[in-house]
């Protein structure tokens, strides 16, 4: 297990060596932008509510010069499209998947409508009713994310299928991209028990489970939650990087839970 300083200083040197603009500093900021990239995917990888993280990150004194915990976060929302830039190229393989978030508890739903309806709708994820969105993700042969995309829970899969439709990649799906007369051609339908390849976007979505916390958010604007996704997809590539230079299991996330 690697120790906390270890793990902040591997994933701010990995973001200023492949952000552009690394070094770029608005005259009146506290922080440089890899600065603040940091702390978005340093918040993923803490997996508690951002007041929670900021009070964290505060009283460790690892990042000085923090600004006020509102102003950070406006920071990142403002940045978070810097994130795509670890987006991964696609190989001859990939693995596409969704992953369900839930923003509000079912039982819940009418109380908040008025609140969290334009963001988050019911949907089926894992066999179980949750109000909120879903992410799906392709996973390329390098266990990195490629591509990703987002909508409310109550679509089907199918829907993203416009993504990842990309006639020199092979991608695995199951049978819930499957659109009648308007499938995909590149999509291999894997029946269950079949193609184990897939299994591997079944472990990340677990480790964003378990490490990340992320089966649960408190996002109540699609900007935020639109923020956190794009740190998510940045954090998942990085810490793979850093497993291949490392030589540790690439497909884990446990040594760099903080």
């Amino acid at each position: 297990m690697l120790r906390t300083n270890d793990i902040i200083l591997h994933i701010f040197l990995t973001v200023s060596d492949n952000l552009m603009d690394s070094d770029y500093k608005h005259p009146q900021a506290k922080l440089y932008l890899s600065e603040i990239v940091t702390i978005g995917l340093l918040w993923i990888l803490k997996g508690t509510s951002f007041r929670s993280f900021y009070r964290w990150l505060s009283r460790e004194g690892y990042i000085p010069n923090l600004p006020e915990r509102s102003r950070m976060s406006r920071l990142l929302a403002t940045h978070h499209t810097v994130c795509n830039q670890f987006l991964d190229n696609t190989t001859l393989f990939t693995v596409l998947d969704s992953f369900g978030i839930e923003l509000l508890h079912p039982v819940r739903e009418r109380a908040y409508k008025q609140t969290v309806h334009p963001l988050a709708r019911k949907g089926l994820s894992n066999y179980r009713w949750i109000v909120g969105r879903k992410i799906a993700v392709s996973l390329n042969g390098n266990l990195k994310i490629t591509h990703y995309d987002e909508n409310t829970a109550n679509v089907a899969d199918n829907s993203f299928n416009h993504t990842f439709s990309d006639p020199a990649v092979i991608t695995l799906t199951d049978r819930g991209f499957v659109k009648r007369n308007a499938t995909p051609s590149n999509f291999k339908v894997c029946s269950r028990g079949t193609w184990p390849e897939r299994m591997y976007i079944e472990r990340l979505f677990s480790l964003w489970t378990r490490i990340c916390n992320l089966k649960h958010s408190l996002n109540r604007t699609l900007r935020g939650f639109q923020t956190k996704m794009a740190y998510t997809v940045a954090l998942t590539n990085i810490v793979v990087s850093l497993n291949y230079q490392l030589q540790l299991n690439p497909a884990s996330m446990v040594q760099w839970s903080l």
